[in-house]
């Protein structure tokens, strides 16, 4: 007699090892300080939002002490390095996995207080300009103490590894519609199609400078977060990135969406119907940056 629960016990124990030893790869990190976790479970395709936390790490990341900033993480003469060594890793074992996924771009700070006297009394060398009723000094830590309020309200996030699998320095894309990574999330629909669940937002109006390119290490990672969705759809699910034009995909995992993700929304409709302008050499290129679509 075949016995096949000893058979599926083997199966998963191998399938664990691997899965385990795929996850050793890469680092370890470490979540911040909270207060709330936010699960979301929307019903409409959403924007994308992708995070860069950490930069050239090969060991641990701990978001609580990280500032990613370093003039060696940036490449300024990046068309020069290929960027064909990269891999996408999405650790989805952590069910409890958290983080604040905020952007810069998205931080909406306190509004001024209003102007009573256009008159100011003094300027200071670091711009605090005083006014009657308010001073730009107070403005900024208002805004550095709300900025700290938000950060500690995290969503359920994926984990994405983006890493250099060569022997050499390599570049990653800098997104120049916010400053983080190419990426948005897909997933498989009822006829086993992977379509977009999460869409760019595109501008009419690009402007790429002040923006570098990440330089990635031999064997280091860039550690990113995507959303982790709740819903009534199980499916599989994956990352996709765009760097150089070059499109690359994530390992599959199992995740919830809700069906109506897949449906186009009105924003992106009319962003289609607009986008037309080459860019980078690319025919049409705006309009594929809403779904990455280089392939």
């Amino acid at each position: 007699m075949k016995n096949y629960p000893l058979t599926l016990l083997v199966l998963f124990i191998v399938l664990s090892a691997c899965n385990d030893k795929e996850r050793s790869n890469y680092p370890v990190v470490l979540t911040a300080a909270y207060d709330t976790i936010i699960q979301l479970n929307s019903k409409q395709m959403l924007k994308s939002s992708s995070v860069v936390y950490g930069l050239n790490i090969k060991d641990t990341l701990d978001l609580s002490k990280t500032s990613i900033y370093n003039p060696e993480n940036y490449s300024g003469n990046w068309k020069d390095l290929k960027s064909d060594s990269i891999t996408v890793y999405v650790d989805a074992s952590a069910s409890d996995f958290h983080t604040s996924d905020i952007l810069f771009s998205e931080f909406t700070p306190p509004p001024p207080p209003k102007i009573t006297d256009s008159t100011y009394n003094s300027v200071s060398e670091s711009y605090d300009y005083v006014y009657a009723d308010f001073s730009y000094a107070d403005f900024r830590t208002k805004t550095k103490a709300l900025k700290a309020i938000r950060e500690r309200k995290h969503f359920a996030t994926y984990l994405v590894f983006v890493q250099n699998n060569s022997k050499a320095n390599t570049v990653v894309s800098c997104s120049i519609l916010n400053g983080g990574l190419y990426t948005l999330l897909e997933a498989k629909d009822k006829n086993g199609d992977w379509k977009p669940i999460e869409y760019n937002y595109v501008p009419g109006f690009i402007c790429g400078s002040g923006f570098e390119n990440y330089l990635l290490k031999p064997n280091h990672s860039i550690v990113s977060t995507v959303k982790r969705y709740a819903g009534d759809y199980n499916t599989k699910i994956r990352v996709k990135l765009m760097s150089s034009d070059r499109v690359y995909y994530s390992n599959t995992f199992d995740g919830q969406i809700n069906y109506s993700q897949f449906d186009k929304v009105e924003q992106v409709v009319a962003m289609e119907a607009r986008l037309s302008e080459t860019i980078n050499g690319q025919p049409n290129g705006k309009r594929k940056l809403i779904f990455l679509d280089f392939d």
